[in-house]
């Protein structure tokens, strides 16, 4: 894989915070996304975290997984195991309720409804 362009970079190493990458198709952002969850999950340093990347396309969720494990055996990690790719709706409806501390009825409800409980629940567990 040739390296990142510097735009690029500044998302991958950007701080652990919330970011939106907007560009155009063939700009790299498949790219830059896999490299910034082996970074993200790299900062994390825990033995039982996990990071997530979701879509809401399967092909996405395909080409992510197909390329994130090439990044990880071109960099010889094995943090496979550790990293959620998935689509939206499959990471609710299987995932966050067995994640999630307290309420586990986060699974009923409207997709939208369900998708906020998870986004509240995912933050409150980030700060505790």
């Amino acid at each position: 894989m040739s390296a990142l362009s510097g735009q690029q970079d500044d998302v991958v190493q950007a701080d652990l915070k919330s970011l939106a990458v907007l560009a155009c198709a063939g700009s790299g952002k498949t790219r830059t996304a896999i490299h910034r969850l082996l970074e993200v999950h790299r900062r994390l340093e825990r033995p039982r975290g996990r990071v997530a990347l979701l879509s809401f396309s399967n092909v996405a969720v395909d080409t992510f997984r197909r390329d994130y494990a090439a990044l990880c055996q071109v960099k010889t990690i094995s943090a496979l195991g550790r990293v959620d790719i998935d689509t939206i709706d499959a990471f609710i409806q299987y995932s966050a309720p067995a994640r999630l501390p307290g309420d586990a009825g986060v699974a009923r409800g409207l997709p939208s409804q369900r998708l906020r409980a998870l986004l509240e629940g995912l933050h409150a567990a980030s700060e505790g």
